[in-house]
């Protein structure tokens, strides 16, 4: 997993990053048999977004992030749950006990793993074989026209943007075929509109992207500009809201 690509924009993640919607948790607890008394791996957790309301629940939660400015500032948001175990290490070697957790969780995280190194861990720490893995992105709408220029941005003044995290709209569970046990995987969508509330609001998430320009870059300016101009363009008032889905794929490893 990359590390340094989120040095410093830990401050940044942890105020902007969209959260999930309340939905999908519930699925977690109705379809998947998450419960109070689970024991749960999240994996790549960054500054604790996913895990919050899991602990919250009440579910133990082991909190997995190899970046030291990142757990940090996890740590000073979640260390007064006893629930909440923060580990700073790698998902490929993540410390963590033989069966020692019931479902293992990856919010935007899973994309930076050795797939093949992750998936023998998988299976060291869970408590059974025919126990979970959950992958989340959050997905944004393709048909919708910002999405669709602010990718074009991305292309133009970032120059190691490869596309969306979660891609748009991406549905495609044969892409995990060579992790998961069974395929295709099962997989849910989750409408999970993002609204902001400012124009810098909207800025400040977008520089939280592993491959947003630096201010030191040569086009840094020239994509905060042109961010600028789309935020201006699709705002409504003073709010824009971006079309977005969050959605799980999941099955054994």
């Amino acid at each position: 997993m990359s590390v340094e690509k989120f040095q410093g924009l830990a401050q940044g993640y942890a105020k902007y990053r969209p959260s999930y919607p309340e939905e999908l948790y519930q699925f977690l607890y109705s379809n998947l048999g998450f419960s109070h008394a689970s024991t749960v791996a999240d994996i790549g957790a960054g500054t604790g977004i996913f895990s919050l309301p899991l602990i919250e629940k009440g579910l133990k939660v082991y909190c997995v992030e190899p970046n030291e400015d990142m757990k940090k500032k996890m740590d000073e948001k979640l260390d007064s749950h006893e629930n909440y175990f923060g580990v700073c290490t790698s998902a490929e070697h993540t410390t963590l006990p033989d069966k020692s957790v019931d479902y293992i969780v990856c919010a935007q995280a899973f994309h930076w793993f050795d797939r093949a190194l992750f998936k023998r861990e998988c299976q060291r720490i869970l408590s059974h074989r025919e126990n979970y893995v959950v992958l989340i992105w959050n997905v944004r709408a393709e048909n919708d026209y910002l999405n669709q220029e602010h990718h074009d941005i991305n292309q133009q003044y970032c120059p190691s943007f490869k596309g969306f995290s979660g891609g748009m709209s991406d549905v495609n569970p044969s892409q995990f075929d060579d992790f998961f046990s069974y395929t295709p995987c099962n997989f849910k969508a989750f409408e999970n509109d993002i609204t902001f509330e400012s124009e810098d609001v909207f800025l400040s998430r977008c520089l939280t992207a592993s491959y947003a320009p630096k201010e030191a870059d040569d086009s840094y300016e020239q994509y905060i500009n042109a961010l600028r101009d789309l935020y201006r363009k699709y705002a409504s008032g003073q709010k824009l809201t971006v079309k977005n889905n969050s959605i799980i794929y999941w099955n054994t490893v």
